[in-house]
């Protein structure tokens, strides 16, 4: 086997493997978009955040009243 035959042999492999994972490749616009979905989730589990965490407060304060 000479060594050009062993090249076409690796860039075959390679342009295959390319062809077959070129669909779950990510774009820079794939993320970009998924950066701003990620922006908008972390607001609002954010606002989550506090009104549990006043939900909460309330539940102590009423707790210790109690007492």
């Amino acid at each position: 086997m000479d060594s050009s035959a062993v090249i076409r042999f690796i860039e075959r492999k390679t342009e295959n493997g390319f062809e077959a994972r070129k669909d779950v490749l990510a774009t820079k616009q794939d993320i970009a978009e998924l950066e701003v979905k990620m922006a908008l989730m972390e607001s609002r589990l954010i606002k989550w955040m506090f009104i549990f965490l006043i939900g909460q407060a309330a539940a102590i304060i009423s707790i210790v009243k109690l007492l």
